[in-house]
């Protein structure tokens, strides 16, 4: 229970994810615990509203916005500047993640990402059509994306991004704002006192 927690519990400390764009024509800060996600994920958001999430549930939903999101995007042209490197092009998505999962659980977003290391796991998925997506689609679920040739997945504590149209961003499934944005990792800035058994 949540007073056994509070008295024999222990404390942890998570990373939490800040996020500096542009939003109604202003600059602005968001923070996040899962992801950072410009792009396809975006999109998906847009086209998971409550009808839908009403109507297919928590497990399905997004599945259903992830098909509905395909007819209508257009992958910008993105310029993206992290610790080490740099990299321009047109790309169906631009993530950066706390933790492994996403959608409710349903996705597997950042394989082997953690709340507590310090450090976002970035992917970096090149353009891909409408085919190319749906042939994905079992591997995205499943984290085994980030081997495809197309991708870039690497670690890095902050990522600037830009994008032609500005692009959407979306962090723990709500829409935050659009880019220029700056992605930075706080380590340790959320301390939660929790019970033995709880696992990052």
């Amino acid at each position: 229970s949540a007073i056994d927690a509070l008295v024999n519990g222990n404390t942890r400390t998570l990373d939490v994810i800040r996020v500096q764009l542009m939003r109604d024509g202003k600059s602005v800060t968001r923070h996040s615990l899962l992801f950072v996600a410009a792009g396809f994920a975006a999109e998906v958001i847009r086209k998971t509203g409550p009808r839908v999430k009403r109507i297919f549930g928590r497990r399905f939903s997004y599945s259903v916005g992830f098909f509905r999101a395909l007819a209508s995007f257009r992958a910008p042209e993105f310029s993206v500047k992290w610790d080490s490197g740099e990299k321009a092009g047109r790309m169906f998505q631009v993530c950066a993640g706390n933790t492994e999962f996403a959608a409710g659980g349903v996705m597997r977003i950042s394989p082997g990402a953690r709340p507590d290391d310090g450090l976002l796991n970035i992917s970096l998925v090149g353009a891909l059509g409408q085919l190319g997506i749906v042939r994905r689609f079992p591997s995205i679920l499943s984290g085994r994306y980030v081997e495809d040739d197309r991708v870039d997945y690497f670690a890095s504590k902050r990522l600037e991004i830009d994008a032609v149209p500005p692009a959407e961003l979306q962090a723990d499934g709500d829409i935050i704002g659009t880019t220029p944005a700056t992605v930075e990792l706080l380590p340790g800035a959320l301390r939660l006192v929790v019970h033995d058994q709880f696992q990052v």
